[in-house]
């Protein structure tokens, strides 16, 4: 029986994100991966996604993707056949956050979308790969896709979103957290804390900032692969 992935990107993230994951990953399993629509709330993006995907799928979701992921599980769990959550959480945004989220959203309305982000990118990769040229272009390249429009609606969208922490407690199919070693969004430590409250098995890649897919896409290939090939064994 063919095996169907479904990868999502985060923030900032169009579907390129995954082509290298999704390469390598060719020989075992079907993958899916699109942009996110520019929609403002979880909710509706993950109905997006759920109608573009076969019946049952496996499900992987990056930092914003994660939050879709948990409201596909929500809303189909009976379809989602196993969950990898990497560099994210399946909570809330904390008051913190949101602050945060509302102060972008309103630099991001009234100055250079593509600059600010481009201005972030110490915070979101490995340090090594801050002279990485081909890395930098490529994150570039997403961003002017991903456009403005939408970076502010998956803004407010993660700020409305609901904590799905039980939901990934209570999911009985094969589930997986990945850590990136030098993650400052989701750092290994947090990662960790949430892997043993939610009874979850977690797996850390080392050499990698926030952007695990883009900076080590055949370590997280390898690891998605040994979460699948375990998955498999226990899916009827």
């Amino acid at each position: 029986m063919q095996t169907h992935l479904a990868l999502l990107p985060g923030l900032n993230n169009t579907a390129a994100l995954w082509d290298e994951v999704a390469r390598q990953l060719a020989p075992i399993v079907q993958t899916y991966a699109y942009t996110s629509p520019p929609l403002d709330n979880v909710e509706d993006i993950a109905s997006d996604w759920l109608d573009q995907l076969p019946e049952h799928f496996y499900l992987c979701g990056t930092s914003f993707g994660g939050y879709v992921a948990m409201a596909m599980l929500e809303l189909a769990p009976e379809r989602i056949l196993g969950l990898a959550l990497v560099c994210t959480n399946p909570g809330a945004d904390t008051e913190a956050q949101v602050a945060a989220r509302q102060k972008a959203i309103a630099t991001a309305e009234a100055g250079d979308y593509e600059a600010i982000i481009a201005a972030q990118i110490a915070v979101a990769v490995h340090p090594d790969r801050l002279t990485d040229v081909s890395l930098l272009a490529a994150r570039a390249a997403m961003v002017h896709e991903y456009g403005k429009q939408r970076y502010m609606a998956h803004l407010k969208a993660a700020i409305a979103r609901p904590d799905r922490t039980g939901l990934l407690t209570g999911f009985s199919g094969k589930k997986v957290l990945v850590a990136a070693a030098q993650d400052k969004l989701f750092p290994p430590e947090a990662m960790k804390a949430l892997a043993q409250a939610t009874s979850t098995r977690l797996q850390i890649v080392e050499g990698s900032g926030h952007l695990l897919a883009l900076e080590q896409p055949g370590l997280l290939a390898t690891v998605l692969s040994s979460w699948l090939g375990e998955a498999r064994k226990v899916v009827p």
